[in-house]
């Protein structure tokens, strides 16, 4: 029986580390949570995450205002051209992988604070196996790469559809 395979799980949390280049000091600023899946290769196709709860559709809404405090400068003369990058990860209920990036626009010559007015949406099916909002605080820059001004911040969004579903 190809099924009588036990499918093996670990899932685990990481800290996020970022390392000051001036200092050498490492700070937390996250945490990752992963989960690995291993399952012998005569049990294919992998097992499904069906619950047998019916699909409901969500409206995610995001609002990027601003960013204060900024310490870190990318560019010459303590400033930074700010920009905030978005990435919404799903793990839907049918084993599918699905991103989706936003941007906002870029707020030239910050200093220690950038402004923005964004509202992102996102479309999402519930219900979800993972659900997560990468953020990114980058230095946009002409004529090179976008120049990473903090580490990226993962917010978990899980919780949420639970919450949404129940109301």
């Amino acid at each position: 029986d190809l099924h009588s395979f036990p499918t093996r799980r670990s899932s685990d949390l990481r800290n996020l580390l970022f390392r000051d280049e001036t200092t050498d000091l490492e700070t937390t600023v996250g945490v990752l949570r992963y989960c690995i899946e291993m399952t012998p290769l005569a049990a294919m196709p992998a097992p499904k995450y069906s619950l047998g709860i019916p699909e409901e559709a969500f409206t995610i809404t995001v609002t990027v205002w601003r960013v204060t405090n900024i310490s870190v400068y990318r560019d010459s003369g303590q400033r930074n051209d700010v920009a905030v990058l978005g990435r919404l990860l799903v793990h839907d209920g049918k084993n599918q992988e699905l991103h989706f990036d936003r941007a906002t626009d870029t707020h030239s010559w910050a200093h220690r604070d950038a402004s923005f007015n964004y509202t992102w949406t996102f479309q999402v099916s519930a219900p979800v196996r993972a659900c997560m909002l990468a953020l990114k605080l980058v230095d946009k820059d002409a004529y090179t790469s976008d120049d990473l001004i903090y580490a990226p911040v993962v917010v978990p969004l899980d919780h949420m559809f639970q919450i949404g579903r129940a109301h």
